[in-house]
C-alpha cells in the first residue's frame, strides 16, 4: 500500500489529517496556512542562510493571518500561491539577491506578492513606490512627485509644500517664482541685515 505524503512541497513526511502531515496540519491550524517545509527538509535547497531565504521568510510573515503586520491584513495583500509554500519557486522568478537591495512590490504597491509585481529595490527606489506619494504625470508616464523634480532638476521640499501643502496644481508649483521675504534674503546673504545705531 502506497502511503500519501504531504501535500507541501519539500516535504516527505507522511500525510495524516486533510493532507498535512502533523506539522503542518497545526502550523495550518495556528496561523491559518501550513507555511514551508519543516525542520531538515528545509536545507534542501541549501540556501538557509542566504539574503534571498529571509526575504522568502519575511514576505509570508507580513501576509500572514493575525500574526501578519496589520497595514498588510487590513489591505488583503497576500502572497501568490506559488510562492507561499516554496522557496524553490520564489527564488526561480526572483533570482539572486543584490547587495543593499531588499524585497519590493512594484509596479503595484497595492498589489501582492507574485511574479511579475515584485523586484529587488534599493531603500531610494523603495521610498518612491509608497502608497502615500503623490503621482504626478511626467512625459507621459505616472511616477512619484520626487521622482519628477529629480527629472526636471526641480526643488522637490518647495514643489511638494506648493501641490500638498497649499493644494497648487503642478502647473502652478513649478511655474510659479519664488518669492524671498526680506528676512529669507537676509539668511541667505541676498540683502545686508539692517540694525538700529544706539546713540551715544
Amino acid at each position: 500500500m502506497v502511503r500519501a505524503i504531504c501535500s507541501v512541497e519539500g516535504c516527505d513526511r507522511p500525510a495524516l489529517t486533510r493532507g498535512f502531515c502533523t506539522g503542518h496540519y497545526a502550523r495550518l491550524r495556528r496561523h491559518g496556512e501550513p507555511g514551508g517545509p519543516l525542520g531538515n527538509s528545509k536545507a534542501r535547497h541549501g540556501r538557509l542562510d542566504t539574503p534571498e531565504y529571509r526575504s522568502w521568510v519575511e514576505m509570508r510573515r507580513r501576509c500572514r493571518g493575525r500574526l501578519g503586520k496589520m497595514q498588510y491584513v487590513e489591505k488583503g495583500i497576500k502572497v501568490c500561491d506559488r510562492w507561499l509554500h516554496s522557496f524553490e519557486a520564489f527564488f526561480e522568478d526572483m533570482g539572486p539577491r543584490p547587495e543593499g537591495t531588499t524585497l519590493d512590490r512594484w509596479p503595484n504597491g497595492r498589489g501582492n506578492y507574485e511574479p511579475g509585481n515584485c523586484r529587488w529595490a534599493a531603500p531610494v527606489e523603495q521610498s518612491r513606490n509608497r502608497s502615500s506619494n503623490r503621482m504626478v504625470d511626467c512625459d507621459g508616464e505616472k511616477v512619484p512627485l520626487a521622482e519628477y523634480c529629480s527629472r526636471k532638476g526641480l526643488d522637490y521640499i518647495l514643489i511638494r509644500d506648493r501641490v500638498c501643502g497649499l493644494g497648487w496644481t503642478l502647473q502652478r508649483a513649478v511655474s510659479e517664482p519664488v518669492r524671498l521675504t526680506s528676512q529669507t534674503k537676509q539668511r541667505r546673504g541676498f540683502a545686508p541685515v539692517h540694525t538700529e545705531e544706539r546713540a551715544v
